[in-house]
Parts: C-alpha cells; structure tokens; sequence
C-alpha cells in the first residue's frame, strides 16, 4: 500500500483555528430556559447534578462521561480523538466535535472538564419506580460489567504540544513514544492528539525534550509535556481512558477493529454461513464505558458480527472471469467498486473506488519512509511478511473507509492513491449473488439469531479470558482499577399486559396475550364508510382476478367492511409504470380508496403508483402483489390485513387500546434520508385527534440543513394544536412529544434548540397546555437476559428496567414491548427530558407500553410508540418512494400505511 501525507491547505488551517479558538472560548453552562426544564437561577451543572442525583435511591453527584476507539503500540496505549458524532447508542457518549485536527497551536491551553447535560427535569420527584411490589418481579442479568477503582489512587492529565506542528497522528504516536521512553515510569495514555493520562505525577509542570521527526530525517521537533490537572474516577476524562483501555485489552486479546464505531472483533469466533466454503460470519463486541445509576461505573459488552468473505478479493476476480469471460473489466468493476475490504496483515478496512488494470505487484513506488524506489511485491514480503503468489493481478484502488481515516492522509495526500493487492484482502459483506440467494439469507438469519442462554455464555467466556490473560491484569493493578468477574444483576418489574377493545364499552375489552403481546383482529372497532373501491389488475393476471377478487371480499367480510361499490379495472397494455400512471390518472374524483395489484414487486412501478396517487391525486391506495393475493398459505391471513389497513388509511379504527389518559395529544417525530436526492431529509411529525388514540393528523416535510428541523417541528405541532381544537372544540390539556430518529450525538441539539422551540410553539397558542418531550432510541446497546431456573431466556413483553443500568442525571428507562421466539429481544431506551405531566414513573412506562399496541399495521406491539412508528413510515415513504411531501389532503389519513 502507498500514500503520503502532506500539509493541509490554508483553508483547512483556518477551519482548525477557528475551532480551535471557539472550543477555548467555550465553557458549557446549564439550559437557561425557564419552566420544568431548566435549572434554578445561579445553579452551576454540578449543583444541578447533585440535586437530581437525589431522585434516584443512593445516587450521588453525577458527572460527564465519554469514551473514544484506540490502538496500540508495544510499549503506550494510544487512544484516537472521539467521533464528531456518536453511533447513537445510550450507554454510549458522543464524541465532542470541539477540537480542530491540529488542536491547540500556540500555548498550551488546559480543557475545561467537559460535563454532560443534565437532561432529567427540575420538577420530578423521582426518577424510578418507589414501589415495585405492585408489579410482577424478575430476575434480570444485563450486558454490563462493573468497574471498580481502587481507592487512594491519583491519575493525572497531560497536554502534549509539538513546535513545529505534526499532523499526523502516527507521526505523533511515535514522537511521544520516543521521546517519553526515559520520563514516565508508569505506562502514559495517550490519544495520539494532546491529551495523556498516566498515575504518575511528574516532577515539573513542563517537560520539554527534542525528538526527531521518524518521517522526516533531520527535522527536530520540540515536545511539551504540561500536566494540565487531576482527574477523578469518574470524571469525562476517565470515561475515555477506561474506553482507551478496554480497546488495549481487547487488542490484547487478539480482537481488531473493523468499524469506525469500534466494533471488535475475533478470527476464532467465526461461524460458517451456508456450505461454510464462501462466507463466515465473525463475531466480536462493541464497548462504551460510563457512569449510571448510584454514580457507578458500567461498561457495556454489545454482541457485534461482520460477515466476512472466505475467499479473498483475486479468488472471486477468478470466480468472476470463469462467468463472464466476455467483458471482464466492466464485469469485475461492476461487482467489485463500492465493496469493503479488509486488509489480511493488519485488519484496516478500505472502500474499492477503482481497479487499476494497468498496474500490477511487480511495479513500483516511492517508500516515503527512505525514499527509495520499491516494488509492491518486495514491500509487502519485507513490510509485512505476505508473499504475493500472483504477479500480474491488477491492484485496487482504495480509500480508508471512514472520516477521521480520510482525514488523517492531509489535502494534499488525498488526491494521491492508496493501493491494495487483491490477493491480500477479504471483501466484508454479501456479493450480489449471495443477495440473491434466499437459502443463504435464511441461514444468515438463523446464525444472527443468538438465544439469551448463548449470549450469556459467550460473555461469561470472554470475561474468563480477560481476567486469565496475565497482561491484562498487570495493566489494571498498574492503573489502580478492576472489572467485576460476571455480569450486572437486578431485580426488575413487568408492567401489566394491556386490554384491547372493538366495541366502545371497556367492559368488553380483553387483555393481549402476555407472553407475546399479540391479539386476534376479527372485527372493526370503528368501521369506516367505504363507498367507492377500485381495484387494478394488469392483463399478465386476467385469468386470475376473479380468485384476487374473490379473496379482497373474504378478508373484507371478516372484519365487515363492506364497499359500497366496487369497480375492478384492467391495465391491457401491460405492467409498465407509465400503464399504472395512466389508469390511476383516469380514475373519478369520488373513488375512496383503490388496490392497485402489481404482478410482482418493482420498485420502479411502486414509486410510479405512489407518486401519482400521493402527491397529485390525493388518493388513498393499497398495493399489493399478485403473488401474495394466489398464495394458499398466506392468503387468509393476507387479506384480512389488507381489509385492517385500507380501513385505517381511510379514516376507521382498527381497535383501542385501555389508555385512560384524556383530552391529551399524543406526538411522534422521525426523520428519513432521501434516497435520490443527496443532503435531503424528511421529517415526518404526528399527531392524535381522539381520546382513544385512534386517529391522527400528519405532516412532512422536507430539509436539507440539520438547524430545519426545529423550525418545522414547532410548526407542525402549531398546526397540529389547532387541527386538534378544530375537532374537539378545545386545545388539549397535555402533550406528550416522542422523539425518535435521534442518535445520542444529537441530545444537546434537541435539548437547547428543539425543545426550546416547542416550547416557545406551545405558549403562542395557549400557556396553559402542559408538554412533556421524551427522546426514543432503538438502537441501543443494552440487552436483558432473565433468569429462568438454571438458564436464561427473554424477559415477557412489558418488562421495564429504571435503575442500576440507567444513565446518571437523566429521567430515562429502558422498556421490554416485544416478544421474539428466536434470538435475543432487543429493549428501547426513552430519555424523558421535560416533564409537564406530573406522572409517575410507572405511568410513563405503562403509556409507551400501550402506546406500542396502537400500529394498525400490526396485532401486536411494536418496538416504538405507535405515533412513533407511524412518524417513521411516513418519513420513510417521503425519503425513499415519493421524493417529494404528500399531497395536503391526506394529511388526516394514515395513508402511508
């Protein structure tokens, strides 16, 4: 491989300034906005802290947290700066987005302790459940372990400056290494930027020595080493050197990194997919250490698993000319260019942009090590020990396969190329045959799907070989701290199983199924008026459509929604998108609703039917396949769905939920990529117009800019406010606002800008309606395994966890809705971060329970709240299908169901 790093242009320097100088000049304060919210007059973030630690029982003052994705070297663990952005995950901090590439140039400047926001509102007595023996109580183990300092320990932060300044971080990693051999006694941590952290206090608060630059023979550079402060255990800073650890031990270990998100893992722990001879699938982890419940410090051990292609890149360019021997470069571009590779001798990951046919192992470049003319061939044996069997492969033209990577190379260097062997990487991922192997894919669900009792031996098996590896252990007692031997334990409730109704007396309604959450649908709790039906066929299903309709009427009857009149048309000149646009086109104003029966499924003809019957008509439509609509086994059950969700699109009730909570507005928000136009996202707002949460108004919209988001949020909750007085005659009393779509990364956005917004939306229409905002995360690390006997299985649906794992300084807790017969169920995590309601604990768990039976596109519970569900199908169809907002007309319709 060759690339060369260069300086960045004077652009770039400005940029880093400029961040630089704003992060200087930064100290985080607490919300300045008024109400349940916000913080007392005066009141710094660790006063706050302190106080709304006391809502949680034997919580103590709270502090920031974070962590980052390391190497490492022989004899220093280097920690790499965090992401501007975190994965999204709770468990997890983000990174902070403050500091340019160069960092700090001039003077040494200590960092303010970054503190995290105290998101949990002022007015909440307490943050969990007083009385747990009014539910039903399990025993749970959770994927975090304990991590124990040990007392009258000292670790101490240095800051490191390079005169003149170094870009790269390798080329920094190895001047500290180097010039620090003879000034720490105890082993440094360093983040390959500015920051140290070692338990040994060094004699003056500036150290200086001169090093020469390992790049670049005769240049010397001067090194700084200024303690800047003592940290404490759980301090921001001590949440990165437990992450930069954990990733040092994990490397011990023999586990490498394959993601920017620092997934780790192990060539041992594969399992072969299909015959075993084509792909495997490697399994590992993905850590983040922080502080919860009680001030405790947790790290959490998320499963993570790449599949990995056995044979390597050279072998399927074989595979791929024994194929298509007719037009081979197109062929192999074809297949090859956009996948990831991973590199063989030292498991970094590239994306192919290109196959260079015109180079091969034998020709050469400059090493910029020594300057001096090599061969790939020659590098590659004396560099890495890998002999090259092929010599006339074409290379691969690559880019690192992440931003900081891309980053790292300079401006200059990035218009120079970085080039692979094919016979020395492994392409991660599916090639297009194997996406079109059903066989293959149902062996891949089967082996992602690990049972409770597996995932729970796989852990306890990693944690005995962390504790059994010798240099581990000499690390930690040098560090002054400890992992606990075996998994969290706790106590936790199950919340009790909730009633669905068809019939407006509560009387008749029945509880779902407890241990699956699901119920049968046999009739319409609101039946609505449907007086038109089309319904299209094409002329490739004309023999058929009197069985297609035969089986629409069935599934009708059953839950008695009876069209008044039904029309069915036929397309005759064939199944064309543009033969679609033509009889939807054609089609009466009064039609009420229409089927539109596709003989297979294409995406080109959906978002044809979609667009026209969306966004130009106005038209509620339900697209279905010939296929599915012939199928004997699926029919039944098919159809009757079918009957559920066109009833629903055209303004019926489906079914109710026990929700005693009245003259309330329910909200969901998410937002979605469109897919064709790059930078644009939807943002899909809804709203409940009932008592029984059974109707809703909608709106999307479009923006290309992440600071629209809160403009159009508070309009879409005005809109939705009036919408709301305009049916009931009378603005609502509470709002409960579910924010979903939102990674961890984006909190303090949503924090100081969105909700300030809302807030401010609510006032101008009436200051006597009381908000409550609780931010919705599914993509969480955390997993629950209950104990049953002598084994573990997965906790009943309705299970809600509110302590020991929660995060420190938040109202927040983790909600169990689904069942799943195979794999590990996967929990949600809800951050309520204000709070207007004055429910307890218990109620705010049991309404997002019941609010996750309420997605009439499913008996059952869902993962979400149902408006959040409905947010993100909304969004979705926006981002991916239409391309554009539905038509206004709709907005009262679940349409997009």
């Amino acid at each position: 491989m060759s690339s060369r790093g260069s300086p960045p242009s004077k652009q770039a320097r400005a940029g880093e300034e400029q961040e630089r100088q704003a992060a200087a000049a930064s100290t985080p304060t607490a919300s300045s906005s008024s109400g349940a919210g916000a913080g007392t007059a005066g009141e710094s973030p660790e006063e706050r802290s302190r106080r709304i630690a006391a809502r949680r029982p034997s919580d103590e003052a709270r502090r920031p947290l974070g962590h980052g994705t390391i190497s490492a070297s022989d004899d220093i663990i280097v920690v790499d700066e965090p992401a501007a952005t975190s994965s999204g995950r709770p468990g997890e901090a983000g990174g902070s987005g403050q500091r340019g590439r160069g960092g700090y140039h001039a003077e040494a400047r200590p960092r303010e302790p970054r503190r995290e926001i105290v998101t949990c509102p002022e007015n909440v007595v307490s943050t969990c459940v007083q009385d747990q023996s009014k539910f039903r109580m399990v025993d749970v183990m959770a994927n975090f372990i304990r991590v124990e300092p040990m007392k009258e320990r000292h670790i101490w932060q240095y800051r490191v400056e390079f005169e003149p300044n170094v870009e790269s971080r390798p080329a920094r990693r190895l001047l500290f290494k180097e010039g620090t051999e003879n000034v720490f006694s105890k082993r440094p941590g360093f983040d390959g930027m500015h920051d140290v952290y070692c338990s040994q206090k060094l004699a003056e608060k500036v150290t200086t020595m001169n090093v020469e630059h390992p790049l670049e023979k005769g240049l010397n550079i001067e090194m700084k080493i200024i303690c800047v402060r003592e940290v404490d255990w759980t301090s921001f800073e001590m949440m990165r050197c437990y992450n930069m650890h954990m990733k040092k031990f994990l490397h011990l270990l023999e586990f490498y990194q394959i993601t920017a998100t620092g997934s780790w893992v192990h060539s041992d722990l594969a399992t072969p997919i299909g015959d075993g001879k084509m792909l495997s699938m490697i399994r590992g982890y993905r850590t983040a250490t922080n502080t919860y419940d009680g001030n405790k410090i947790l790290v959490n051990l998320e499963s993570v698993h790449k599949l990995m292609q056995r044979r390597n890149v050279f072998q399927i360019m074989a595979s791929i000319r024994e194929q298509k021997p007719a037009n081979l470069r197109e062929a192999l571009k074809s297949e090859l260019i956009g996948k990831l590779v991973i590199t063989n001798y030292n498991k970094r990951i590239y994306r192919i942009e290109d196959i260079r046919f015109d180079l091969k192992p034998t020709d050469t470049f400059t090493d910029k090590r020594d300057s001096r003319e090599i061969s790939y061939l020659e590098y590659f044996k004396t560099r890495h020990n890998e002999v090259i069997l092929e010599v006339t492969q074409p290379m691969l033209q690559v880019v690192p396969n992440n931003k900081r990577g891309r980053n790292e190379r300079g401006n200059e260097d990035q218009t120079r190329e970085i080039l692979l062997v094919p016979e020395l990487c492994n392409i991660t991922g599916l090639t297009e045959q194997q996406r079109n192997d059903n066989r293959l894919k149902m062996d891949l669900i089967r082996s992602s799907q690990v049972a409770p009792a597996d995932r729970v031996s796989q852990l306890r098996a990693f944690l005995g070989k962390f504790h059994a590896n010798v240099e581990i252990c000499n690390l930690l007692k040098e560090w002054g701290y400890s992992y606990d031997n075996d998994p969290v334990k706790m106590k936790t409730h199950v919340l009790p199983v909730t009633k669905i109704g068809f019939k407006p007396d509560k009387a008749a309604f029945n509880p779902v199924n407890p241990n699956t959450a699901d119920f049968n649908v046999n009739d319409l709790a609101r039946i609505p008026q449907l007086d038109n039906l089309v319904v299209i066929t094409t002329r490739i299903d004309l023999a058929n459509k009197q069985t297609i309709m035969g089986n629409l009427k069935r599934g009708f009857d059953k839950v008695r929604l009876r069209p008044v009149n039904v029309k069915q048309i036929d397309i005759k000149e064939g199944d064309a998108p543009s033969h679609y646009i033509g009889a939807l086109r054609s089609l009466p104003q009064e039609t009420t609703a229409c089927v539109v029966v596709m003989h297979n499924q294409n995406k080109e003809r959906y978002d044809s039917i979609k667009k026209i019957a969306t966004v130009e008509r106005g038209l509620i439509t339900q697209v279905v396949t010939a296929k599915l609509m012939l199928d004997p086994k699926k029919i039944t059950g098919a159809c009757v769905k079918i009957a559920i969700q066109i009833a629903a699109k055209i303004g019926g009730e489906p079914w109710w939920a026990d929700i005693p909570l009245k003259r309330s507005m329910i909200c969901g928000y998410d937002t979605f990529r469109d897919t064709a136009k790059r930078g644009l996202n939807y943002g899909a707002f809804l709203a409940s117009m009932n008592d029984q949460y059974s109707r809703w108004y909608s709106k999307a919209d479009a923006h290309d800019q992440a600071d629209q988001i809160s403009i159009q949020l508070a309009d879409a909750y005005t809109d939705s406010l009036k919408k709301y007085k305009e049916l009931n005659g009378n603005y609502p009393d509470r709002v409960f606002i579910y924010r979903d779509g939102a990674g961890e990364g984006q909190l303090a956005t949503i924090y100081d800008t969105e909700l300030v917004k809302l807030r401010e939306a609510v006032k101008k229409v009436d200051e006597n309606i009381r908000m409550t905002m609780i931010i919705v995360n599914k993509r969480t690390g955390a997993r629950f395994y209950m104990r049953n006997n002598n084994t573990f299985t997965n906790p009943p649906p309705g299970t809600a966890i509110d302590r020991t794992v929660t995060r420190q300084g938040r109202f927040d807790f983790y909600l169990i809705s689904q069942s799943t017969r195979n794999g590990t169920v996967a929990p949600t995590y809800y951050n309520i971060i204000h709070d207007e309601s004055n429910m307890a604990p218990e109620l705010h768990q049991m309404l997002a329970f019941k609010l996750s039976l309420m997605y009439y596109n499913w008996s059952g519970t869902v993962r979400v709240p149902a408006p959040c569900q409905y947010a993100h199908k909304l969004a979705a169809l926006c981002g991916e299908h239409l391309h554009s907002q539905p038509n206004a007309s709709l907005n009262d319709r679940l349409h997009f169901l």
